[in-house]
């Protein structure tokens, strides 16, 4: 009976098991996934915290458009009264403000900084006169409940994806709110795009998030390491910085339309990059002087024949005749008839411009010359379509902005009866007088006030406005005057404005002569350019030499100096000042091949065949070398080295008339 009980038991026990089984499903699919997921997320967050020891996210560092790298810091720690503090490193003070501040933010303690380039830097002054700077004086009156700390990180022509890249490090340094001015650099350095040229915007963005994963980061380096992409330098090299004004731009269509995605994707970056920080960001709408100032490059379209451009020159000709003699209406249709030629010149919609506000068709005039800044073949003015790419970013991610442009555009309309704001407000082509800052900041405080990031004090009135810009302004010195009249006329020559920057270092050279202050050899340098322009070459060659008593070693005066007494027949005083460039520069292939040429004047053929040889092997594929030395040759009598020259001469330069010339009369000897 047990047996049988047992083997029923058995039997139940089994049924009863099996039941069990059956009853059993497999687990949902969405189990399976929420699994899944979890398991990979989990083992993610485990290789980011393992990473986090020796990986950085790949965007505190590297723009994913240029490679551009920013590791170098714009900040470094110093103890100052025995607390450590933060202050502007001494290797970049090339590009920045000196600034200082503690490393850990005081209570009560609100901390600005403000973004951009050279606007922002205040130049051509620097801190104490920009915007930042009169924030700096204006806050306390504005609300004198907190204690305001306004640091002005600006960067001599940074350009958006500089900021973004120099955001990732001030965001460590507890910021309450960002301010941005970012727009007129952006076409200053040489870059290209690659694969991220047809990107559409969505995944640009999903690149943005996970480019800031340690992970990602770690596998991007390893997959880049040869891959060839572009990459910027760490510091600004502008186009400009190597060639003769704007040479080197041309237009490029497709170029500027990746230029302005990647200002909009940089815009972006700088929001999130804020937010992550816990901080605020107002973003400023640039502003530029669009009246007097005239485009930096114009270009025609590539599909002109040679008769449509001599038609189109005969109207344009006649339209400058016209504005000259002081008829606009004259002058607007000629213009008119070249643009229904060519409507890309940019100079053209200028000279349209300002025919516009001579006849009072002020929203035309406007239209206009935002149209000849569009145009502008070197941009280093904000094109329109980047101002409203600044509105359009601060609408979509609900950002507050300050309109500088409007803010002008009504301010000259109320106090000069027009909407183009030029001299009135600008120094040069971008940079806003001392008074014009003080406007962007009191603009500025009006916003903070009504996004209530600030509260407004009793003592915020014109009376104590007035009397903190006359402080300002008095600390502004002789000194500094002189220095800014000469900075501007740098700028403009950098930029091509010759005949605009020569002006301003004449003034400065006066400045300086009636306060009584020292000499500045770059300002005698830069009027000295201007000078010869205007056929006063005595004063020409006294301001070169002037300079170069405290420049010595400026290769470039001395190569203008030595050309300039060429031109006058000077040519013992040229031989000294092309010898100086040698000096300075040995290898300067250029100037052996001048100081040869000048011996040969001096007739010294055998000393200047010597420097021609030196210059032909540093320049060895220059015809004009092989050309001089043949004639020096042929001058001496060797007939048979002469020929060779010459033939030399006309395998690099087959066109070359005299030399073929040359070599005809003796092979007929």
């Amino acid at each position: 009976m047990r047996r049988q009980r047992t083997k029923r038991s058995k039997t139940a026990s089994s049924n009863q098991d099996g039941k069990h089984r059956a009853s059993r499903r497999p687990l949902p699919l969405w189990k399976k996934f929420l699994y899944a997921t979890s398991t990979c997320v989990l083992f993610f967050v485990v290789v980011e915290l393992v990473l986090m020891a020796f990986v950085q996210p790949i965007l505190a560092t590297r723009d994913p458009y240029v490679g551009f790298e920013s590791t170098v810091p714009l900040f470094v720690e110093r103890i100052d009264d025995g607390r450590l503090a933060l202050v502007t490193a001494n290797n970049k003070l090339a590009y920045f403000n000196a600034q200082q501040f503690p490393k850990k933010k005081p209570p009560a303690t609100y901390r600005v900084f403000c973004m951009g380039g050279s606007t922002t830097y205040g130049r051509p002054f620097d801190d104490t006169t920009s915007f930042p700077g009169w924030l700096r004086e204006l806050l306390p009156l504005a609300d004198a409940s907190r204690k305001w700390e306004v640091i002005n990180a600006g960067g001599v022509s940074y350009a958006s994806y500089r900021v973004a890249a120099l955001m990732e490090e001030l965001a460590q340094y507890q910021p309450d709110l960002f301010i941005i001015y970012s727009g007129h650099n952006e076409f200053l350095e040489d870059r290209t795009y690659r694969e991220l040229r047809q990107t559409p915007a969505t995944l640009r963005r999903v690149t943005t998030t996970v480019g800031r994963t340690r992970t990602y980061s770690l596998l991007s380096s390893l997959l880049r390491a040869e891959d060839g992409t572009f990459e910027l330098p760490t510091e600004v090299d502008a186009k400009l910085d190597h060639s003769v004004g704007p040479a080197d731009y041309h237009r490029d269509d497709l170029l500027r339309e990746r230029i302005l995605d990647h200002f909009e994707f940089n815009l972006a970056r700088i929001v999130d990059t804020a937010r992550r920080a816990g901080a605020s960001v107002l973003l400023i709408v640039p502003t530029a002087n669009v009246k007097d100032c005239a485009p930096f490059k114009s270009q025609h379209q590539n599909r002109l024949s040679e008769d449509e451009l001599e038609t189109w020159s005969s109207h344009y000709d006649r339209g400058n005749v016209q504005q000259a003699a002081g008829r606009p209406d004259e002058a607007l249709s000629a213009f008119e008839q070249a643009a229904g030629i060519d409507d890309r010149y940019a100079e053209l919609h200028y000279r349209m411009g300002l025919a516009l506000l001579a006849t009072r068709r002020l929203a035309e005039a406007r239209d206009a010359l935002d149209r000849a800044i569009d145009e502008d073949v070197c941009p280093l003015r904000i094109p329109t379509r980047m101002r409203n790419i600044v509105l359009r970013t601060a609408e979509r991610l609900v950002v507050p902005t300050v309109d500088a442009e409007e803010l002008l555009r009504l301010e000259c309309l109320r106090n000069y009866g027009h909407n183009s704001p030029g001299r009135e407000y600008f120094l040069d082509h971008v940079h806003p007088t001392i008074d014009t800052n003080r406007l962007i900041a009191q603009a500025i405080i009006k916003r903070m006030l009504d996004e209530g990031i600030a509260r407004q004090h009793a003592s915020w009135n014109d009376k104590a406005i007035d009397e903190t810009a006359r402080r300002v302004t008095a600390r502004v010195s002789p000194e500094a005057r002189a220095v800014a009249l000469r900075n501007l006329a740098k700028v403009l020559n950098w930029a091509g404005k010759h005949n605009e920057a020569g002006p301003l270092a004449v003034q400065a050279i006066d400045w300086r002569a009636r306060h009584g202050l020292s000499e500045d050899p770059e300002a005698f340098i830069l009027a000295a350019g201007y000078m010869k322009s205007t056929g006063d070459i005595d004063t020409t060659i006294a301001f070169y030499r002037r300079g170069l008593v405290r420049m010595p070693d400026y290769a470039q005066a001395h190569q203008l100096l030595g050309a300039t007494l060429v031109e006058q027949g000077r040519f013992e005083e040229a031989l000294a000042s092309f010898k100086e460039v040698i000096r300075i520069n040995p290898d300067d292939g250029h100037a052996h091949h001048m100081v040869g040429a000048v011996l040969a004047e001096l007739d010294c053929c055998d000393e200047a065949i010597s420097y021609y040889q030196r210059a032909n092997r540093l320049q060895p594929n220059d015809a004009d070398i092989h050309f001089n030395i043949a004639f020096a040759l042929a001058k001496l009598g060797k007939q048979k080295e002469a020929i060779r020259w010459y033939r030399k001469t006309l395998q690099l330069k087959p066109n070359d008339s005299a030399a073929r010339g040359n070599l005809a009369k003796l092979l007929a000897d």
